[in-house]
């Protein structure tokens, strides 16, 4: 599977093009010289017949035409990750697979344009995509600084800054996907899963704004501060950090980061201030 490096602190890129980072599920799917199609996770594990269900995946069957590596997410509209599992099992339409790569049937120094034509003369989707300087046919518009960028939202997790389809060549990718920090209350929790590491202990913090809305399930504690947890948490002040709300009002990949017993529980932040 393909690893991508976070772009630097200063958030500087001198890249070509800035393709948006769904935020869902990442597949690696292979298809033989025979037609064979086979589907990968990062586990890996094998997801073809999952994928097979999917009716927006039928076009890995009926279309494409020559060997290739497709690198591809499959993914919900304004979504988090962690609700697309339930969809992805359950066969559901609203599950899109969309690619951001190709191998073998499209040259790994080829823009991402040609990878895009490509795909799109086999039926696929492509994830969409910023360029640097020139409009380029069926691109989002175009960028000089990430700043230029619209602010991730919904299914939108950030950014991968590449100049060429393939990682391999050039300086590689470089992902951004921003983080933001917002101050909770801690209003209850949800024991470990029974039979796992955190049986009997506190598995994740129920948090929720000043309004009093639930946004989050948190956890990321250390060992230590796992078994001090409990009943009294509640009413305590937390820093989450999140990489964006999803649109049923909820943050996405939420990750505690310290009490903050220096604020005042009813003047925490509310979650329209982050919304967007």
């Amino acid at each position: 599977m393909l690893k991508v490096k976070e772009v630097r602190k200063n958030y500087d890129t001198r890249a070509n093009y800035a393709q948006v980072k769904r935020d869902g599920y990442r597949l690696q799917i292979t298809r033989n010289p025979a037609g064979v199609v086979k589907c990968w996770t990062r586990k890996p594990k094998d997801w073809t017949n999952l994928v097979r269900d999917l009716p927006q995946a039928q076009v890995l069957w009926t279309r494409l035409s020559e060997p290739c590596i497709l690198h591809a997410e499959l993914w919900m509209e304004d979504t988090p990750a962690t609700s697309v599992i339930t969809h992805i099992k359950a066969g559901s339409s609203r599950v899109r697979l969309s690619v951001f790569s190709v191998e073998r049937a499209v040259p790994a120094e080829a823009s991402i344009t040609e990878a895009s034509r490509w795909c799109d003369k086999q039926g696929l989707n492509f994830i969409p995509y910023f360029v640097r300087e020139q409009r380029d046919v069926g691109c989002l518009g175009t960028f000089t600084s990430i700043l230029d960028l619209p602010k991730p939202y919904g299914d939108i997790e950030g950014y991968v800054f590449k100049d060429f389809n393939g990682q391999e060549v050039g300086e590689g990718w470089q992902k951004f996907c921003p983080v933001k920090k917002i101050n909770l209350v801690v209003t209850g929790w949800k024991p470990g899963t029974i039979g796992k590491q955190y049986e009997g202990q506190v598995g994740s913090l129920t948090c929720s704004d000043r309004n009093g809305k639930v946004v989050c399930d948190t956890s990321g504690f250390n060992q230590e501060l796992r078994k001090q947890l409990g009943d009294h948490t509640i009413g305590r002040v937390v820093e989450v950090a999140f990489k964006g709300v999803a649109s049923q009002g909820r943050l996405r990949m939420p990750r505690f980061l310290r009490f903050r017993d220096d604020i005042d529980p009813t003047l925490v932040d509310t979650l329209e201030d982050y919304a967007g």
